[in-house]
């Protein structure tokens, strides 16, 4: 059975199996990350389900914290237990520093956005906002749109 553990900043994804001795029961956890795809650098501060490109599978985006020049990741659900690191081709690539991120769909067109946070002091160069709002365009890629936000 696979599971998708998050406990504070960590992002735990594991297989577990159960077995039965006598009366009791015991569950071990095999971690399955490398099997899924799941291959980031930095440490996982925030992690987001979404369903980014509507085809019903959801997607994972993941920021990998405020102390690292990393950029997030997004990895589109391929749908046969593995997934695709999308971040480049999704325009997702420039943003570093990150430490939350939250989704939903902010302008009522069927996608789902993205807002990022993190440290305003290197997160975003020559902007002292830590905020980023994301517009999803509906093909697959992201525009910041955080001054027609008014986030600046």
């Amino acid at each position: 059975m696979l599971r998708i553990f998050r406990f504070g900043c960590a992002l735990l994804i594991t297989a577990a199996t159960a077995s039965k001795t006598s009366a009791e029961t015991f569950v071990s956890f095999t971690n399955i990350s490398d099997r899924l795809n799941f291959r980031t650098k930095g440490d996982f501060h925030g992690a987001a389900w979404l369903d980014y490109d509507r085809d019903g599978k959801q997607d994972l985006f993941v920021t990998n914290g405020p102390s690292h020049s990393y950029p997030p990741a997004l990895y589109h659900n391929l749908g046969e237990g593995t997934f695709a690191n999308v971040t480049v081709p999704a325009g997702l690539a420039e943003f570093s520093r990150l430490s939350g991120v939250v989704t939903g769909d902010l302008d009522n067109d069927g996608y789902e956005d993205i807002l990022l946070s993190g440290d305003s002091s290197r997160i975003f160069v020559n902007n002292n906002s830590s905020v980023r709002v994301l517009r999803n365009q509906g093909n697959g890629t992201f525009a910041n749109v955080s001054a027609d936000a008014g986030i600046t």
